[in-house]
């Protein structure tokens, strides 16, 4: 389960500390983000957590897009429809 796979990553350290999960972080004036994550993967409870902190943060703005059949990392695999659609984003992102 994703709790076992996270108390496993987390070792003797505490999951809440920023360096393990940004959702404990200071969010605050950040400005434009972009995020991408598989509606399969085993991070989507806190990629949804993360999106939804964002939104109530001042100064800090997410585009987050889901690609629902794929799991963590997918962006790896660069011939996936939803990973070149998702560079596409990225260059526009980054060209604004």
């Amino acid at each position: 389960s994703a709790k076992m796979l996270g108390k496993h990553l987390a070792g003797d350290r505490d999951p809440k500390e920023v360096f393990l999960s940004p959702l404990y972080g200071d969010l605050h004036d950040l400005g434009q983000m972009l995020m991408f994550y598989g509606g399969k993967e085993f991070l989507r409870p806190d990629c949804e957590l993360f999106v939804e902190k964002i939104k109530e943060t001042p100064g800090t703005q997410m585009k987050a897009y889901m690609a629902s059949e794929r799991y963590h990392d997918y962006l790896m695999w660069v011939n996936y429809p939803e990973s070149v659609d998702a560079f596409e984003k990225i260059a526009s992102f980054l060209e604004n």
